[in-house]
């Protein structure tokens, strides 16, 4: 018997990209800890997109570790750099997100 008297085949439910931020300033102390780096991991390899955020705050060596680091965990993810701070690459991301739902 049916609670709601609606049959699922009437529904369609879909999920837009999964958005990983990833803090390029404060990579290295994430992952010095075993638990939030096992957290970071998992979160990344679940990620269709992931903005490397305060690129305006980090060196280019750390904006190259961090790029590395997240392409080892999930190399099928678009990797994409951010700054909240200026706006940088805001567009960008929403482009993407825009492009992977409407390729779905």
């Amino acid at each position: 018997k049916e609670a709601v008297g609606l049959k699922a085949s009437k529904f369609k439910i879909t999920f837009g990209p999964i958005i990983v931020l990833f803090d390029t300033t404060r990579a290295e102390k994430f992952l010095t800890y075993d638990t939030l780096k096992r957290l970071v991991s998992t979160q990344l390899r679940d990620a269709d997109i992931i903005a490397l955020n305060k690129v305006d705050a980090a060196s280019k060596e750390k904006i190259e570790d961090s790029k590395e680091y997240v392409h080892l965990i999930n190399p099928k993810a678009k990797i994409m750099e951010l700054s909240s701070h200026t706006g940088e690459g805001l567009g960008s991301i929403v482009e993407a997100v825009r492009d992977l739902t409407v390729g779905d």
